[in-house]
């Protein structure tokens, strides 16, 4: 699975996905990027599940 930049690692459970990210985020902006990436992440791999 290709990983967005910044992710260091990903564990599915039975209804979730934890995302553990590098470091802090610099400001608002940076965690709506980070949030955004956890969505598009958690619709591939429910696509990938679904395959």
């Amino acid at each position: 699975m290709d990983l967005p930049y910044g992710v260091d690692s990903v564990e599915p459970g039975d209804r979730e996905l934890r995302v553990r990210y590098e470091g802090w985020p610099h400001s608002s902006a940076a965690v709506d990027v980070l949030v955004d990436a956890a969505v598009h992440l958690a619709a591939d791999s429910h696509a990938v599940g679904d395959a």
